[in-house]
């Protein structure tokens, strides 16, 4: 009994070395842990050095500006179309949204008695540059009149202010390029599975663009087969954030039958070993 004992725990040992010793055979062929290196971001025509996974996310704002006058005997009240509420609104140095529910904005005429003088009211709003799109426009109560308005204009983070007509349309939606080196070793999966916030526009493999359906938003899996070789291969994407979030992430495909080939391979190899030693 104390042989048997002292035999299958010498067993134990030996399959765990063996399935350490195919394992670190399989990490020559690696399927799922990819090695990307030499990751960079486009900007303004410049490479600049990144980090993986890529993960973008700007919360800046956009300021909207402008003097709005009322006549006399107009009403003291107005009709704003906005997609959103601003993060901040003020008109004659006054905090509206401190009065007004921001809700209130998008139901109708807004009473604006105490606040909007007759003559000239200067105003300013504040978008935040996480929505796609920015919508700002303003009419009279009653929805018909247009009011006056001089000096409208608007500012992009880090630009110069832009003279503006009612109504105001900005498409936020920014599109960056990628670039990345991906190694891919002798035995490797023809698919991908890619892990993406916002939209892909583009990508190209080695300066040949894939065959794949664009834009590509959300995960997605991609068969890179007639693509990759073994070996540096330079990877090229194009991506438009949602809502000022990017990220992008790329992972072997587990279900992949090379993937399959090689863990089964190894299961097999220790259960044949086991199998044998043991008898």
């Amino acid at each position: 009994m104390k042989r048997f004992t002292r035999c299958f725990i010498v067993f134990l040992l030996q399959t765990a070395v063996l399935a350490l010793v195919l394992r670190g055979i399989l990490a020559l062929f690696p399927t799922q842990e990819l090695t990307i290196r030499n990751v960079a971001l486009m900007s303004e025509g410049q490479s600049i050095p990144y980090e993986w996974p890529v993960a973008i996310r700007e919360q800046n704002t956009v300021a909207v500006r402008g003097v709005l006058r009322r006549n006399e005997q107009a009403p003291a009240s107005l009709f704003f179309d906005m997609d959103d509420c601003p993060a901040q609104f003020t008109m004659n140095s006054q905090n509206l949204l401190e009065k007004i529910p921001c809700g209130t904005f998008k139901l109708g005429a807004i009473n604006l008695e105490g606040v909007l003088q007759a003559g000239d009211n200067p105003f300013e709003l504040q978008f935040a540059e996480t929505d796609n799109r920015i919508f700002f426009d303003v009419r009279s109560g009653t929805g018909e009149a247009v009011p006056q308005v001089r000096g409208l204009e608007y500012q992009l983070p880090d630009g110069q202010p832009v003279h503006a007509a009612l109504p105001i349309e900005l498409d936020l939606q920014k599109v960056h390029g990628i670039d990345f080196i991906l190694d891919v070793p002798l035995l490797h999966t023809s698919t991908y599975v890619m892990d993406v916030r916002g939209c892909i526009e583009g990508l190209s493999i080695n300066s040949k663009e894939t065959e794949d359906k664009y834009p590509l938003c959300g995960g997605s899996i991609v068969d890179w087969g007639d693509h990759l070789h073994v070996g540096q291969n330079a990877v090229h994407v194009e991506m438009r954030q949602d809502k000022g979030v990017l990220s992008l992430g790329l992972r072997a495909n587990p279900e992949d039958n090379i993937y399959f080939l090689l863990q089964g391979f190894m299961v097999l190899a220790v259960m044949a070993y086991g199998i044998g030693r043991f008898f």
